[in-house]
């Protein structure tokens, strides 16, 4: 879900004239909000899960009890800690037969710079009472086949699961910037005259890393993205 743009703007004309709800999630309730103000209507809504939590609560919801057809996820699940517990809540979610289509990074290039950062001297006070937790899971040589051997203990069929090398491609520096710190939940940590020292020593780290290239002013972020196709068996 995210603020809500790619729900509307982009999975949107996926769909059929005839669809009756779309509905984005997101674990921050501001931005199932900015969600709700700015993209709402009367067949786009939003609302707010931790799918990597008990999602018990959620399901007894009338409107969304019968389960749903399709699920659509984009650089969501390299953030979940325990990812079996948020693909067998992908499973609860889906009715039989249904289908998800997952897209996320397994290099968390992202997660992992904040993590340094987080505990060099010279940032340190400002988050230590944070731990910078990257999940255990797909961390290995062969992330596909840990990640087909979670989706199968789920109970899922799998159309398709495939790693993809490339990068992401941002017009500038400052663009990608804008990102890290839209990514980092304990931002506000950061004291405000700080942000513009903070957020260029994460570009130096990622740089460091070989995550960051800067090339004719562009900077490409190399990724390393899992992409999976799954079904939920009808019986």
């Amino acid at each position: 879900c995210g603020p809500g743009d790619v729900t509307t703007h982009v999975i949107k004309p996926w769909l059929p004239a005839d669809y009756s709800l779309l509905l984005g999630l997101d674990i921050s309730p501001k931005m199932t909000e900015h969600g709700l103000t700015h993209h709402a209507d009367d067949r786009v809504t939003f609302d707010t899960l931790d799918i990597g939590s008990d999602i018990s609560h959620f399901l007894l919801k009338d409107e969304y009890s019968k389960g749903f057809d399709k699920i659509i996820s984009f650089y969501v699940m390299n953030w979940v800690r325990d990812l079996p517990t948020g693909v067998k809540n992908l499973f609860k979610l889906l009715k039989p037969g249904g289908q998800a289509l997952l897209m996320f990074p397994v290099n968390r290039n992202f997660q992992k710079t904040y993590r340094i950062i987080s505990d060099r001297e010279s940032w340190r006070e400002y988050f230590k009472n944070i731990t910078r937790n990257i999940s255990p899971y797909l961390n290995g040589e062969e992330p596909c086949t840990e990640f087909q051997d979670i989706l199968k203990e789920s109970g899922f069929e799998i159309v398709k699961c495939e790693t993809h090398q490339k990068h992401d491609v941002f017009d500038s520096v400052s663009v990608l910037k804008e990102l890290i710190e839209s990514l980092d939940q304990y931002i506000s940590c950061v004291p405000s005259e700080l942000k513009t020292s903070y957020l260029d020593e994460c570009v130096k780290v990622m740089t460091e890393m070989k995550a960051l290239e800067i090339v004719d002013g562009k900077a490409l972020v190399s990724v390393t993205k899992i992409v999976s196709v799954i079904r939920k068996p009808t019986a």
